[in-house]
């Protein structure tokens, strides 16, 4: 069975399994964050109801839960216990195996290529990076964007998708292909415009291209946006790259 968070919620196993209503979804993409890990039932009520919580709302947690099971267990005979979701002292865990659940393996594939680029392998490093990014699909946890509970998860990956993009970005500029990433890093840029560390390697494929005059502009465009969005001025990387680039030393 794979299980995937880093985008809407999508469980298959030999084909989808189909997992319908939002809160159910919101419970499964809950009890996944914790995968192998107890989750009590007040954490899981606060991704379902964080404002106001029905009376009846422990009761319907365990109605999810059953048809949880029913949706990850099809053949399991009722008397059978659960080997997938199980109940435990306070609350409840889903187990994954190695493989299953695509955070694991994202972070897997991360943890090897930051070594590997620290190391000299640029090739090994764009390679895992890449791989780790393809599982991507949109927004970690797109099923519980709205919910308050979400949003320290929601910021770890993102935080964690942002260290992928650059360790594969600083492996292409490894190994030379600076006018390959600067399309990408003209993405990133754009979509990403307070993250100074895309700011910086475009500003180096620039110039290494011979664009000196188009790296200095990215610069501008950093210095304008910080200013505006969060009133702070370019950092320590930012100016010093701005400063190599204005005496020739990143041609």
């Amino acid at each position: 069975m794979q299980f995937e968070i880093l985008g809407p919620l999508r469980v298959t196993d030999a084909g989808p399994v189909k997992v319908s209503g939002q809160r159910r979804r919101i419970l499964l993409v809950a009890l996944l964050t914790h995968a192998n890990s107890a989750v009590s039932n007040e954490e899981l009520l606060d991704w379902l109801w964080p404002r106001c919580p029905p009376r009846s709302a422990q009761a319907t947690l365990h109605v999810y839960i059953s048809t949880l099971r029913r949706a990850l267990e099809p053949y399991r005979e009722p008397w059978q216990p659960a080997e997938r979701l199980l109940t435990h002292p306070t609350g409840y865990l889903i187990k994954v195996a190695d493989g299953e659940l695509d955070v694991l393996r994202f972070e897997r594939l991360l943890a090897a290529a930051t070594p590997a680029l620290d190391e000299g392998d640029a090739q090994r490093a764009y390679e895992l990076a890449s791989e780790a990014l393809a599982w991507w699909r949109g927004p970690a946890l797109a099923d519980a964007a709205a919910v308050d509970a979400a949003r320290g998860e929601i910021t770890r990956l993102e935080e964690l998708r942002l260290s992928a993009e650059t360790v594969r970005v600083k492996a292409l500029l490894a190994l030379g292909r600076h006018r390959d990433v600067v399309p990408e890093l003209t993405r990133l840029v754009a979509h990403y415009p307070l993250h100074e560390p895309f700011y910086v390697l475009l500003m180096i494929a620039l110039s290494q291209c011979g664009r000196r005059a188009d790296a200095l502009a990215v610069f501008r465009r950093a210095r304008t946006v910080l200013a505006r969005e969060v009133q702070v001025a370019p950092g320590r990387d930012l100016r010093r790259t701005e400063a190599a680039i204005v005496a020739g030393e990143l041609d």
